[in-house]
Protein backbone atom coordinates (compact mmCIF):
# COMPACT_ATOMS: atom_id res chain seq x y z
CA UNK A 1 0.00 0.00 0.00
CA UNK A 2 2.61 2.32 0.41
CA UNK A 3 4.89 1.60 -2.46
CA UNK A 4 3.30 3.95 -4.78
CA UNK A 5 3.84 6.84 -1.86
CA UNK A 6 6.66 9.28 -1.92
CA UNK A 7 7.05 11.02 0.99
CA UNK A 8 5.35 10.54 4.70
CA UNK A 9 5.25 13.88 6.83
CA UNK A 10 4.70 14.00 10.53
CA UNK A 11 3.95 17.16 11.71
CA UNK A 12 1.48 17.34 14.77
CA UNK A 13 2.47 15.52 17.74
CA UNK A 14 5.99 14.07 18.26
CA UNK A 15 6.83 10.92 17.42
CA UNK A 16 8.40 8.27 19.70
CA UNK A 17 11.97 7.56 18.16
CA UNK A 18 10.33 3.58 18.08
CA UNK A 19 7.53 5.09 16.27
CA UNK A 20 9.90 5.67 13.26
CA UNK A 21 11.93 2.66 13.81
CA UNK A 22 8.57 0.64 13.28
CA UNK A 23 7.65 2.65 10.48
CA UNK A 24 10.79 2.27 8.31
CA UNK A 25 10.36 -1.29 9.12
CA UNK A 26 7.65 -2.73 8.28
CA UNK A 27 7.50 -0.04 4.99
CA UNK A 28 10.93 1.16 3.92
CA UNK A 29 9.85 4.34 3.95
CA UNK A 30 11.15 7.01 6.70
CA UNK A 31 9.08 9.29 8.24
CA UNK A 32 9.74 13.30 7.76
CA UNK A 33 9.29 14.88 10.80
CA UNK A 34 8.84 18.71 10.71
CA UNK A 35 7.93 21.12 14.22
CA UNK A 36 5.83 24.20 13.39
CA UNK A 37 3.18 26.17 15.62
CA UNK A 38 -0.09 28.02 14.46
CA UNK A 39 1.10 31.60 15.13
CA UNK A 40 4.20 30.43 13.11
CA UNK A 41 3.54 28.01 10.58
CA UNK A 42 6.22 25.45 9.94
CA UNK A 43 10.08 25.96 12.17
CA UNK A 44 11.77 23.35 11.69
CA UNK A 45 12.46 19.92 9.34
CA UNK A 46 14.55 17.26 8.97
CA UNK A 47 16.35 17.25 5.70
CA UNK A 48 13.55 15.93 2.63
CA UNK A 49 17.18 13.91 1.46
CA UNK A 50 19.11 11.84 3.24
CA UNK A 51 18.92 10.76 6.79
CA UNK A 52 16.45 11.61 8.96
CA UNK A 53 16.88 11.30 12.74
CA UNK A 54 14.34 9.85 14.21
CA UNK A 55 12.67 11.42 17.19
CA UNK A 56 14.19 15.05 16.54
CA UNK A 57 12.20 17.83 14.64
CA UNK A 58 15.36 19.21 12.50
CA UNK A 59 16.75 22.59 12.10
CA UNK A 60 15.23 25.45 11.40
CA UNK A 61 14.13 26.36 8.43
CA UNK A 62 16.46 28.97 6.32
CA UNK A 63 15.79 32.66 7.54
CA UNK A 64 14.34 31.45 10.68
CA UNK A 65 16.01 31.21 14.53
CA UNK A 66 14.98 29.28 17.33
CA UNK A 67 16.18 28.93 20.84
CA UNK A 68 15.10 27.90 24.56
CA UNK A 69 15.14 30.11 26.78
CA UNK A 70 14.24 29.72 30.85
CA UNK A 71 10.85 31.39 30.76
CA UNK A 72 11.18 33.25 34.06
CA UNK A 73 14.36 35.30 32.93
CA UNK A 74 14.44 35.13 28.95
CA UNK A 75 17.50 33.61 29.20
CA UNK A 76 18.87 31.53 26.64
CA UNK A 77 19.75 28.05 28.29
CA UNK A 78 22.32 25.58 26.70
CA UNK A 79 21.48 22.61 24.51
CA UNK A 80 19.84 19.60 26.35
CA UNK A 81 17.62 21.67 28.67
CA UNK A 82 14.22 22.19 29.35
CA UNK A 83 12.65 26.10 28.45
CA UNK A 84 10.63 27.65 26.61
CA UNK A 85 10.86 28.25 22.44
CA UNK A 86 11.28 31.00 20.96
CA UNK A 87 11.04 31.78 17.55
CA UNK A 88 12.39 34.61 15.12
CA UNK A 89 11.53 34.77 11.33
CA UNK A 90 9.03 36.13 9.01
CA UNK A 91 6.94 33.47 9.35
CA UNK A 92 5.99 34.52 12.59
CA UNK A 93 2.47 36.21 13.34
CA UNK A 94 2.31 40.15 14.37
CA UNK A 95 1.49 40.69 17.64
Amino acid sequence: ATSNMRMFISGSAPLWAETHQEWQARTGHQILERYGMTETNMNTSNPCEGDRIAGTVGIPLPGISVRVVDPETGVALPPGEVGMLEVKGPNVFAG
